[in-house]
C-alpha cells in the first residue's frame, strides 16, 4: 500500500469564525499532532486547487454561489450566514479549496496515484444544501467528490459512509433518489438537525440506497463497530462500491463539546480499519476521508491521527485514549435497533435487486 496523501491548504485557516466551535484551531491542533507524532513525514502533502466552477454548479445553485461570494467579500471579521454558520473574507477561497481538495483527492485515488487520502479541509460540508449553507458548511465537499467520480470518471457505484455525530442531511438530500450512491449515516439520536430516521431509505430509483443508523446518547466503540459489521458490511457486499468516501467527523468522541456520544480515538482507528477492509474487498483499496466535525481540539487531533496511523497500518498504537474513559451504556437496546433497521432496509434483504443501470457487468 502506498503512503496516504494529505490534502491541506493554509487558506483553510483564513476561514475566520471567531469564537465559533468550528474554528481554525481545529486544524492547528491536528497539524501539531501530526508533526509531534512524526506522522507528517510519512504523508505526501498536496496543496489543493480551487474547484472548477462548472463542477461546483453541478451541485450548487448559481444564485447561492453569487450570494455567498458577495457575502464573504462584505463579511468583515465574520458574520452569520444562517443560525449556525459564519463566513469571513477568507471563507470563499477556503470553501473553493475545500471542495477542490475533495475532487483532487478523488482524481488521485481513481488514477491510481494513491490508494488512500485524507482531506484536512475546512469549512466542512455534509450539511450544505444545493441552495444554502447549513450547520457550519458552505459547499458539500463529499457530494462533489462523488459526483466527480460518477460523472467525470464514469464510476457506476460510490459509497459514502458518514460517521459524524450529526446526520449528514445535505448529502442524503443530494443522493436520496440516486441509485449510484449508497449513503450511510451514523448519528446521535436525538440531536441536531433532527433528520436521519431509520425509515428514510431513499425514494424512487434511490429506494434502498440510504441507510440511517441513529444511535442513543453514549454509544461508542463497540456499538459503532457492531452496526458496521451487521448492517453496513453486508449492504456493501451487495452494493459493491467502486470507491468509498468517508465523511470523517470526529464529534462522536466522548470528550466532544457539542455531542454526547462515546467513541474513543481507538474506536475511530477500528472504524478506519473496518472501512479499509471493505475498500480492499470491493474497490482495490481505494478510500478517501474528508474531515467533517469534531470540536474538542485534542480529541479531534488524537482521532484524526489515529485514522491516519491506521491508514499507515500502524493500528493507532500511539494514540491510545488519553482523555478519560468513555461512558458505559446498556448494550441490550442495540439488538432491537439492528433488528428494526434490518427489517426496513431493502439493501439488506436477500431478494433486493440493484438498479439495472448499476448492475455489475
Amino acid at each position: 500500500m502506498s503512503e496516504p496523501w494529505l490534502y491541506y491548504s493554509d487558506s483553510f485557516l483564513a476561514h475566520d469564525t471567531g469564537g465559533h466551535p468550528e474554528s481554525p484551531e481545529r486544524l492547528r491542533s491536528i497539524l501539531k499532532q501530526l508533526e509531534t507524532s512524526d506522522l507528517r513525514r510519512h504523508l505526501t502533502v498536496k496543496n489543493p486547487r480551487l474547484i472548477e466552477r462548472d463542477l461546483l454548479l453541478r451541485l450548487h445553485e448559481p444564485r447561492y454561489l453569487a450570494e455567498l461570494e458577495a457575502f464573504c467579500a462584505q463579511a468583515g471579521s465574520g458574520r452569520r450566514l444562517d443560525e449556525d454558520t459564519i463566513a469571513s473574507p477568507g471563507s470563499w477561497a477556503a470553501a473553493l479549496n475545500a471542495a477542490g481538495a475533495a475532487v483532487d483527492m478523488t482524481e488521485a485515488l481513481l488514477s491510481d496515484r494513491c490508494d488512500t487520502a485524507f482531506s484536512l479541509a475546512r469549512p466542512p460540508g455534509h450539511h450544505a444544501m444545493p441552495q444554502h449553507s447549513m450547520g457550519f458548511c458552505l459547499f458539500n465537499n463529499v457530494a462533489l467528490a462523488a459526483l466527480y467520480a460518477l460523472e467525470r470518471v464514469g464510476l457506476k457505484r460510490v459509497a459514502i459512509l458518514d460517521w459524524d455525530a450529526h446526520h449528514g442531511n445535505g448529502t442524503e438530500h443530494v443522493f436520496y433518489r440516486d441509485p449510484r450512491v449508497f449513503f450511510v449515516s451514523w448519528h446521535q439520536d436525538p440531536n441536531w438537525p433532527g433528520t436521519g430516521l431509520i425509515e428514510d431509505i431513499g425514494e424512487g430509483p434511490g429506494m434502498g440506497y440510504n441507510l440511517n443508523i441513529p444511535l442513543p446518547v453514549g454509544y461508542g466503540d463497540a456499538e459503532f463497530l457492531r452496526t458496521f459489521e451487521t448492517l453496513v458490511a453486508p449492504a456493501l457486499d451487495k452494493f459493491q462500491p467502486e470507491l468509498i468516501l468517508v465523511s470523517a467527523g470526529y464529534d462522536a468522541h466522548h470528550a466532544d463539546i457539542l455531542t454526547q456520544m462515546g467513541l474513543t480515538a481507538t474506536g475511530f482507528a477500528q472504524l478506519t480499519e473496518a472501512v479499509m477492509k471493505q475498500a480492499g474487498r470491493h474497490c482495490r483499496g481505494k478510500a478517501g476521508f474528508l474531515l467533517e466535525g469534531g470540536y474538542h481540539v485534542q480529541a479531534l487531533a488524537n482521532s484524526v491521527s489515529a485514522t491516519i496511523d491506521t491508514l499507515l497500518e500502524e493500528q493507532a498504537r500511539r494514540f491510545a485514549e488519553s482523555l478519560g474513559p468513555a461512558p458505559e451504556v446498556d448494550p441490550l437496546a442495540l439488538d432491537a435497533l439492528i433488528e428494526k433497521i434490518s427489517a426496513v432496509q431493502p439493501l439488506l434483504q436477500r431478494d433486493f435487486k440493484l438498479a439495472a443501470d448499476i448492475l455489475v457487468d
